[in-house]
């Protein structure tokens, strides 16, 4: 579950090469165009939380 689109893993992962490649450490807004059926929402919010 953790190698598929929404996981905490892949949040993560795209939220820190946004930041590096915009070089600031905020992300205002995080946009998922799509839902994943395979990660629960408890897992999409955790992934949200500051870190």
């Amino acid at each position: 579950m953790n190698d598929s689109g929404l996981s905490a893993r892949h949040i993560i992962a795209s939220c820190e090469d946004s930041l590096r490649r915009l070089r600031t450490d905020w992300i205002d807004v995080f946009h998922m165009r799509n839902p994943d059926p395979t990660v629960t929402w408890d897992e999409i919010r955790q992934a949200m939380e500051p870190w």
